[in-house]
């Protein structure tokens, strides 16, 4: 198959934890805990849903869950909303890959909503814990510093973006906080 995202960055990086692992495993070096959050690129680039779902399930599958089984704790964090009007730029935003939107701008965050349903539960099969980020986020995305990325209290600019609104907001965020206490919770829980 001759496809743009034959293999998408998830694929990738699962595919380098899964190396690290085993070689880990053959030097008798053990893990306590592993941690793992990947999506938002593979959104960002327009990934479809389907591809993205079907490598997940592909690369956790097989053989990959005897790396994972002798880790204690496994926790997977969904990817979290974004806000596309502080990164995409208006062109990007009309020519996208994203095709399978009809409104003036392909990029919308419920893509992200989308691939959370579609790979969570490969996670669970997996013996990963959910660490639920779309959840406590996607009421406010708009509180990313850059439309991804979140911190404790950000000053928000993009002025290249020419939103007046966002070239002096400086907000209060809780998310980070949120998601280090559910991280914290899960862990010690």
């Amino acid at each position: 198959m001759n496809n743009l995202f034959s293999t998408t960055t998830t694929t990738k990086t699962l595919q380098v934890l899964i190396r690290v692992l085993s070689n880990a495993k053959a030097r008798n070096i053990r893990y306590d805990m592993l941690y793992v959050n990947v999506g938002m690129w593979d959104w960002r680039t327009g990934v479809p849903v389907s591809m993205l779902e079907r490598n997940t399930r592909d690369a956790l599958s097989g053989n990959a869950k005897d790396y994972f089984i002798d880790i204690p704790k496994r926790i997977w964090r969904d990817t979290t909303a974004a806000y596309p009007s502080k990164f995409a730029w208006p062109k990007e935003c009309k020519h996208s890959k994203i095709r399978d939107d009809s409104r003036p701008c392909n990029i919308h965050t419920d893509g992200i909503y989308n691939y959370n349903t579609a790979t969570n539960m490969h996670w669970k099969r997996s013996g990963f814990e959910l660490l639920d980020g779309w959840t406590v986020t996607a009421t406010r995305p708009d509180l990313t510093i850059d439309g991804i990325h979140y911190a404790v209290g950000s000053k928000v600019t993009a002025k290249s973006h020419n939103y007046t609104w966002a070239s002096t907001d400086t907000l209060y965020n809780p998310m980070y906080r949120v998601m280090n206490n559910m991280f914290f919770s899960m862990l010690c829980g």
